[in-house]
């Protein structure tokens, strides 16, 4: 089985940085800093989160972005990750 994210439980702090940001796209070095991933893990995200292209640098839609984290953060799957990893 896989590991989980890291950052699922932090997703609440991840939207409030993200709202307080005046861009309406994010780039990977934000997306890094924000999540607390690295590279690799960044681009993969952007992409799962439907970033797109341009140029060499690939971007996601901010609130997109933001819709997309408040959406997992009420499902079912992060309220199972918080309780367990409180638990431990």
């Amino acid at each position: 089985m896989p590991a989980r994210p890291q950052w699922l439980t932090h997703t609440s702090e991840i939207v409030a940085e993200l709202e307080a940001l005046d861009a309406p796209v994010i780039d990977r070095a934000v997306l890094e800093r924000t999540f607390g991933v690295r590279r690799r893990r960044a681009a993969q995200l952007m992409r799962a989160f439907g970033g797109y292209q341009t140029g060499r640098t690939y971007l996601v839609e901010r609130l997109r972005l933001i819709a997309q984290l408040r959406e997992i953060a009420s499902s079912g799957a992060f309220a199972f990750e918080f309780r367990r990893r409180e638990r431990l």
